[in-house]
């Protein structure tokens, strides 16, 4: 490395195991750094903007695993201008029910990522499994001396704050497995505190009522010896958000505050209330307070280390947050009203720009494609049938079918299998009376004879299903060698019982009791499966159904039972939520098998964010539970800015690692068909490389996630997009289970 210093403003949002301080050792050349175990973030500011000598960066080191074998992980690399807002928006996700009602403070365990920490009112400390399917189950637990309010992570400790009268702390010391205390230390406090957050090794930050944050440095001489701890005062928080927050931030709370209907604006905005939790993302401190005098107002603010109040964010109505706690790129909220623990995503405006594993595979952390969660289906194909609202009728026919089935050459001919599963389903009645399929569409809901409708419309006699297995029995043909193997694979849309139907089968039987919407549900799966067998469509497959709605609903018995009734008849379960969902994640915590999201990218365009958001949103949130991606076309596909969208899709696949992930397509009606037909070799190029982008995850030469043991060899570079003035840049370094260790890091030149 060079001696020049390089760069400057380095920070990290997870605390490093020699503490964060040492990130500046970089700046000296003095290697190594090392983190221990899960995902993490590098990032800060070149001395200057990139010219036309700096072009990237490079990094160099090794991953050492945790376990026999570990996935090798992902590097992704961010860059931007400098003088954006910290923070672009903020997705609650990962929304699940605590284990217990007393709970009093969360955090994550300072040497166990699959883990949670939980207390308890009656000084029970909670070890709990953080897996989504597992809902936060305890898997063991232990007892303090006496109450606590708040805990955060400080190297391989717990630093935890005692609830009692006196103002103290308690060190909680771990032995090697992580499961167990093996040491408390009790360290009396002069001033009082409500909440602590994580910072290094050696420290953490405490907020007073009053909004003094300090930074508290603990001294320990070992097990058993006498702990010290010295407070020093690190800024003031201001509070007045009218002057500080911005205008755009103002309005948003106001946004929120309306859907919320329970705020008192003028509470948030006066200055008034005590302040409550306290997180830290290795930059910036993120603060709850209560609005005025009632708690039942608070205000999410962040604030720079000057106290400097930077954003202000009105609490969500599916979060009402009493504590805070900070992982990798996301807030962890407590919701002591609700009884639920949330993870909230953290989005920025910096662009990904290129990514690539360490060991050449794919992102680890997407549902990966052609898996026996999703039936083996690498590639989705959504085709609507039933009312394009209350017009007409849409029939695919096997001419529409075929450019989708296989990719069809200038000759007019299949040539090689394209789409492998295929998703019918519909919106609306087939009826044309304007019942709508879903709860989250416009519309009257739906009843039995619209159900009828719609399923034979699947099963039309010369269309849809029947066409889709004619175009399968030709590709058949094309393919001599593996026709006898040959199949497509189907999924059926299940229309979504509406509580709002009072008649559903003109017997006055209403649909209200969600008891009743799963005797619907199981009513439905039986008949689609009889009819399935009567039909005999030789080159068809039936491995699924799909919930048809995009909107979660936290909780909901009739979306939990979905995966259960599938599983019932050896069928898997399909959802594809958005990424406006408020519970976009409810469906992998109720355990459905294919989830892909959907970025939404191709329909809406935020103002003031950078090109290709909405992607970098959805995929950020994808990879961390295991959901794959959609692939949506816009309307306009035809028309150049339409294809500039779609290829959006594609660059940032590569760029974020999904091309070996799950993925859905959305092409309306019939938009790939345009493409494949279309005169302009513009479009026609189009097709042809969506037709390349599904290959990619059925490319024998496409390894699966790679595997290793020991010591990985890291070298790994990065270029920036060539923009001018961007100096800001952040390594997101994820996927891996083990010690990820940096010897070098340092400025790519011409």
């Amino acid at each position: 490395m060079s001696r020049k210093t390089e760069f400057e403003q380095i920070y990290c949002d997870i605390a490093p195991t020699a503490g964060r301080e040492e990130l500046h050792r970089i700046q000296k050349g003095t290697p190594p750094l090392s983190w221990s175990q899960g995902a993490f973030s590098l990032g800060g500011s070149l001395d200057k903007p990139p010219d036309s000598s700096a072009i990237g960066l490079k990094l160099k080191g090794q991953l050492k695993t945790a376990k026999t074998v570990s996935p090798a992980g992902w590097i992704e690399l961010e860059n931007s201008p400098p003088g954006i807002p910290p923070v672009s928006d903020i997705f609650v996700a990962g929304s699940r029910p605590l284990p217990s009602p007393d709970i009093t403070c969360i955090c994550r365990h300072p040497m166990n990522p699959t883990l949670l920490l939980a207390a308890v009112k009656d000084s029970r400390l909670l070890f709990l499994d953080s897996a989504l399917n597992a809902n936060l189950s305890i898997t063991s637990q232990t007892m303090l001396p006496g109450p606590i309010v708040s805990m955060a992570a400080s190297g391989n400790r717990i630093i935890a704050l005692s609830g009692d009268n006196q103002p103290a702390i308690l060190i909680l010391t771990f032995d090697r497995t992580g499961y167990k205390v093996i040491d408390i230390s009790r360290v009396d406090l002069t001033v009082c505190l409500v909440a602590l957050a994580e910072d290094d090794a050696e420290h953490v930050w405490g907020l007073n009522p009053a909004g003094v944050i300090y930074k508290i440095q603990i001294c320990t001489a070992g097990v058993g010896q006498v702990a010290r701890a010295v407070l020093t005062e690190q800024c003031r928080l201001r509070k007045k958000t009218l002057v500080s927050a911005g205008i755009r931030q103002i309005a948003l709370s106001i946004y929120r505050a309306i859907r919320n209907h329970n705020y008192k604006l003028w509470g948030l905005f006066s200055g008034r209330g005590a302040f409550r939790s306290l997180a830290y993302d290795g930059r910036f401190l993120w603060v709850v307070r209560t609005g005025g005098q009632s708690d039942s107002s608070h205000l999410l603010s962040l604030y720079d280390m000057s106290g400097k109040l930077l954003q202000a964010f009105t609490i969500w109505p599916e979060a009402a947050v009493s504590g805070l706690g900070f992982s990798h790129q996301g807030l962890m909220l407590l919701d002591r009203a609700g009884l639920r623990y949330h993870h909230a995503h953290i989005i920025d405006s910096m662009r990904p720009v290129t990514g690539i594993s360490v060991a050449g595979s794919s992102h680890p952390g997407y549902l990966p494609a052609g898996t026996n969660a999703t039936a083996g289906i690498h590639d989705l194909c959504l085709l609507y049938v039933g009312g394009e609202g209350s017009q007409r009728v849409h029939r695919y026919d096997s001419d529409k079918l075929r450019p989708l089935v296989g990719y069809v050459g200038a000759s007019g001919q299949m040539e090689d299998p394209f789409m492998d599963g295929f998703l019918l389903m519909a919106q609306y009645s087939p009826l044309l009376n304007g019942r709508a399929f879903a709860t989250d569409l416009e519309g009257p809901p739906s009843r039995h004879e619209d159900w009828i409708a719609l399923f034979d419309e699947y099963f039309h006699s010369s269309a849809n299903l029947t066409a889709l297995d004619t175009c399968a029995a030709e590709m058949a043909r094309c393919m001599p060698r593996d026709a006898a193997r040959y199949r497509l694979k189907v999924v059926l849309a299940l229309p979504v019982p509406d509580p709002r139907c009072t008649d559903w089968d003109q017997k006055g039987t209403s649909l209200a009791d969600p008891g009743r919407r799963v005797e619907v549900l199981t009513w439905a799966m039986q008949e689609l499966l009889g009819r399935w067998d009567r039909a005999e469509n030789r080159r068809l497959e039936l491995v699924g159904f799909y919930y048809m709605t995009e909107q979660g609903s936290y909780d909901d018995p009739v979306l939990h039972a979905f995966p259960r009734l599938c599983r019932q008849h050896g069928l898997k379960s399909f959802a594809i939520p958005g990424i406006t969902s408020t519970w976009m994640t409810e469906f992998c915590r109720a355990g459905f098998d294919g989830v892909a999201l959907q970025p939404s990218h191709a329909f809406r365009k935020p103002m003031g964010r950078p090109p290709k958001y909405w992607l970098k949103c959805a995929a950020r949130i994808a990879r961390e539970y295991r959901m794959g991606m959609e692939i949506e076309l816009p309307y306009n596909v035809l028309e150049p800015t339409g294809r500039a969208i779609v290829m959006d899709y594609l660059d940032m696949a590569r760029i974020q690692g999904w091309t070996g992930g799950f993925k859905a397509y959305f092409q309306s009606y019939n938009l790939i068909y345009q493409l494949a037909r279309s005169d302009d070799p513009a479009c026609r190029s189009l097709y042809e490389d969506l037709y390349k982008f599904s290959r990619l995850s059925r490319n024998r030469e496409e390894r699966p996630t790679v595997l290793f043991q020991g010591v990985l060899p890291v070298e790994w570079e990065g270029r920036f997009s060539g923009e001018s003035g961007e100096s800001r840049f952040r390594l997101n370094i994820e996927g891996h289970q083990g010690d990820f260790q940096i010897n070098q890091l340092s400025v790519i030149k011409k």
